[in-house]
């Protein structure tokens, strides 16, 4: 696997965790 593979998996996991928060930076990204 490559390096980047992992680390995009990674950021998924993250992600999920701040799901809520990249919801609202959306709105204000809008």
């Amino acid at each position: 696997m490559k390096t980047s593979d992992l680390f995009v998996r990674a950021l998924e996991k993250e992600g999920v965790k701040m799901g809520s928060c990249k919801k609202i930076l959306r709105r204000y990204e809008t």
